[in-house]
């Protein structure tokens, strides 16, 4: 697909995982969390949506995170535990 772009580059944020039990899906409560964690990961700004990754992403995660960058580029990292701190 064109409109993901896996990023060895690094992210400003990124996002390994987002639940939402099944039956409270399509609610806004994913895009809730995200823009809370946004808000709150630096302290004087909101990470802009389009400086966001995400990692092993499903059908339904894509779905999503493609939804929440609202048509821009979904970009993907592979989560290596190696390079956490």
């Amino acid at each position: 697909n064109n409109d993901i772009i896996p990023t060895s580059n690094n992210v400003y944020m990124g996002v390994n995982r987002i639940w939402v039990h099944q039956t409270l899906r399509r609610r806004g409560i994913a895009a809730l969390l995200l823009d809370h964690a946004r808000s709150y990961f630096v302290s004087s700004d909101s990470v802009p949506r389009e400086m966001i990754a995400f990692s092993s992403l499903t059908d339904s995660g894509l779905a999503f995170a493609r939804n929440y960058i609202s048509g821009g580029k979904v970009l993907l990292y592979n989560l290596n535990p190696e390079t956490c701190h």
